[in-house]
């Protein structure tokens, strides 16, 4: 099994469309964290703004591409490797190898998920150094929703769980994208379901707008208050997608 699922990293990462997708996102990253630095401040598009300084920088610059990943960059790389060999055919011959489907099916999903994961992890280790070398220092921040200021350690735990919830919501977008792809195998066709699909779940229910936008889900999740329904939608959702996902895949004719 793990050398299925190293053939899966392979598959992905030796590609040159990851190249491409890494090189939009970083040079993306830069130009956001770049335009922070410029002006200073933070602000909220749901409204409120924040000074920024090295403690709330890293996790405020995923306010500005957030969006961009959840929505494009990895439905992109999703809908490609999920569906793509699928339709073009070339699963066929993959599935030739001594493994069952459940087995490849996994394989597949492990390895994009641990894509996710990489694309998270560097992304929350740059963004804490870029912030502690080039804004300014505080001993103190105050979380979105509270009024009373915390320390340095926990302003760093603050950020790790942000993190780590957007990771989350990125792996919940995965198994939304393997339900689709089971259904719909043409990658554009299936890219078109997703951002429809996204936008068209916010007006069902609005706690689903951590498939279109998560930050301000995630951060509004890590207020003082909490959201239940936060972790409702997501847990409920993504055992969904899940179930959904496996029981075509054990059924579908490739």
């Amino acid at each position: 099994m793990f050398g299925l699922w190293l053939s899966e990293m392979e598959r992905i990462w030796k590609r040159k469309q990851m190249l491409v997708l890494g090189g939009i996102y970083w040079l993306l990253w830069i130009f956001n964290t770049s335009m922070l630095y410029s002006s200073g401040w933070g602000d909220y598009r749901f409204g409120g703004r924040e000074l920024l300084h090295d403690l709330n920088t890293p996790w405020f610059a995923m306010e500005g591409i957030s969006l961009l990943l959840v929505l494009a960059i990895f439905p992109i790389l999703f809908v490609d490797h999920l569906g793509g060999e699928t339709f073009s055919g070339a699963y066929r011959l993959y599935m030739l190898r001594a493994y069952s489907r459940f087995q490849l099916w996994l394989a597949k999903l492990l390895a994009l998920a641990a894509t996710v994961l990489i694309f998270v992890g560097a992304t929350c280790f740059i963004s804490i150094v870029c912030a502690r070398l080039f804004f300014p220092h505080s001993e103190t921040l105050v979380k979105y929703g509270a009024t009373e200021p915390v320390g340095s350690a926990e302003a760093l735990w603050y950020t790790v769980a942000f993190y780590l919830l957007f990771a989350l919501v990125c792996l919940a977008k995965l198994l939304m994208c393997s339900m689709v792809c089971q259904f719909v195998p043409r990658p554009l066709v299936a890219f078109i379901v997703l951002f429809v699909g996204s936008i068209a779940m916010i007006y069902a229910v609005n706690e689903l707008s951590i498939y279109f936008d998560p930050f301000y889900p995630i951060v509004r999740a890590l207020s003082p208050d909490g959201s239940p329904k936060f972790w409702f939608y997501l847990l409920g959702s993504m055992a969904a997608f899940a179930a959904v996902s496996l029981l075509r895949w054990q059924r579908k004719i490739v």
